[in-house]
């Protein structure tokens, strides 16, 4: 008779429950938390609860961030296992004029990562969608309960919906990738994840602007320092097994590095973006080579190299159009060779020059032939050429004041209406430097050429440079003599300007 009425009355609570189940209402402990305003009006009220327990008698418990009193059944048993999970059935009471939850039953649920992780195996693998609310939930109850674990594991599952995303994505393009980007930084992920998608957006939009001439490149630069840490940053060096990895294959190469040198990458590819910008800026000809250069620089002195390419192609075109180039342009452009090393090139680039200006002096004045002459013996020192030219133009204008002082100054002389060397006149006296040199003297307007060979090499050498002109000292303690040369910017050779005493200790 106790069994069947045990059996009723168990029946009896079955059927009850059954009811109250029907109308029960559920929380977690940060949606209930949530609604503390409201809790007056749910007395007596079914609810169930779950969440994270903080304490636990055989009396009563509490729960993580709930400051309400939980009273247990009677002799209620903590349960065993390492989840802090519960899950209550009960209702609100007022006892003393002071809000209790009173539980009627109880049981232990799954941890929450053992829970989330189980949510995640049953996840599609073709659809972002159910990762992104996952993700989200674990998100949000990881905060709640300052569980960094549990946050991680929801951005780790926002991570994957993203990418779920991006491989359905039947045409990737710069824009779509741009809008993950953006959704990457409102989901909160950390700036390492939409930075590689902001880098891979970048480098699909060089890429489709490197086949369409025309593309507009500045505003694609703009963004990239703007939204590529590391961008704007000049670098020490451009070399480096990573750079040349990078170079190689990009995106691998960014994906995989670390922050560092993630910054010094986006710097490389700011580069390379810039060097293509300014490429386009270029003419065809390169005649424009130095402006380029100079803006070049400005933004980018961290590569000074791709500055010099630009240079050296405005260089290549003087070079060609050598003969139309006015004198500056020419002495600028040998100057250029010379601080090259390139000495030969400096010398072809005057010589061609010169013999295109030589070549016109039939059409010319005598001033231009002084001009001229001059020049092959300052820039080639090629007295040879200088008196052709000389005599050439005498024999146009005979009395012109200049071509006979010239003339004279290299110790020619007016001998039968014919201008000839003094020296291949029998009986006449050499000039004032041959005289000089014969005695072994030194007087002002002798070359180096001139000086050794009538003193010697000299034991020291002493340069000067300045702005306008460059002055050489020789040196010969012996003679107790120091000679002074100078040479203008524009000229080769050395002149004697001044020979002075030495005193030697």
């Amino acid at each position: 008779m106790r069994m069947i009425l045990s059996g009723m009355f168990h029946l009896g609570i079955f059927c009850v429950c059954s009811v109250a189940a029907a109308q029960t209402q559920e929380f977690s402990i940060p949606e209930f938390v949530a609604l503390e305003d409201e809790w007056n009006s749910m007395i007596d009220k079914p609810l169930r609860i779950e969440g994270r327990y903080s304490a636990f008698s055989p009396t009563a418990m509490r729960f993580h961030k709930c400051n309400l009193k939980f009273s247990l059944p009677a002799n209620a048993v903590r349960p065993k296992g390492r989840s802090k999970n519960i899950e209550v059935n009960g209702a609100l009471k007022k006892e003393k004029n002071k809000l209790i939850f009173r539980v009627a039953s109880f049981r232990l649920l799954q941890s929450d990562q053992d829970y989330y992780l189980h949510k995640k195996s049953l996840l599609p693998r073709n659809q972002a969608e159910p990762w992104y609310l996952l993700g989200e939930k674990s998100i949000k109850r990881g905060k709640f309960y300052d569980d960094q674990t549990l946050q991680q594991l929801g951005l780790s599952l926002l991570e994957k919906g993203i990418l779920i995303e991006k491989k359905q994505q039947k045409t990737v393009s710069p824009a779509f990738l741009q809008e993950l980007a953006s959704k990457a930084a409102r989901f909160g992920l950390p700036d390492r994840f939409s930075n590689s998608l902001l880098f891979e957006s970048f480098h699909l939009n060089l890429t489709t602007a490197l086949k369409t001439p025309e593309a507009a490149l500045t505003n694609l630069r703009k963004q990239i320092g703007k939204q590529l840490p590391g961008g704007t940053i000049p670098l020490t060096s451009l070399q480096g097994v990573i750079f040349d990895r990078f170079r190689k294959q990009p995106l691998a190469t960014y994906q995989n590095a670390n922050t560092h040198a993630r910054r010094q990458l986006s710097r490389l590819f700011y580069l390379q973006v810039l060097q293509e910008e300014y490429r386009r800026r270029l003419k065809k000809n390169g005649s424009n080579g130095d402006s380029v250069a100079k803006d070049y620089l400005k933004i980018a002195p961290d590569d000074p190299q791709t500055a010099e390419s630009f240079r050296q192609m405005a260089l290549q075109f003087r070079s060609n159009n050598i003969t139309s180039a006015r004198r500056n342009e020419v002495l600028e452009v040998a100057r250029i060779y010379r601080e090259q090393n390139k000495q030969e090139m400096a010398l072809t680039a005057l010589k061609t020059w010169l013999d295109h200006r030589a070549s016109q002096l039939n059409k010319a004045g005598p001033s231009d032939y002084v001009a001229t002459a001059i020049d092959y013996e300052q820039w080639l020192s090629d007295h040879k050429k200088t008196e052709e030219i000389l005599l050439a133009g005498i024999k146009r204008f005979p009395d012109d004041k200049g071509l006979r002082s010239q003339l004279i100054e290299r110790d020619y002389i007016e001998n039968k209406n014919q201008w000839v060397s003094r020296s291949s006149l029998p009986g006449m006296r050499p000039n004032k430097i041959q005289q000089a040199m014969l005695s072994g003297k030194i007087v002002k307007g002798m070359t180096r050429e001139q000086v050794a060979n009538s003193l010697g090499a000299p034991k020291s050498v002493s340069r000067i440079a300045s702005a306008r002109q460059t002055i050489l000292i020789w040196n010969y303690p012996d003679a107790h003599l120091a000679i002074r040369f100078t040479q203008r910017r524009e000229k080769i050779e050395y002149v004697v300007v001044a020979v002075n005493s030495l005193s030697v200790r």
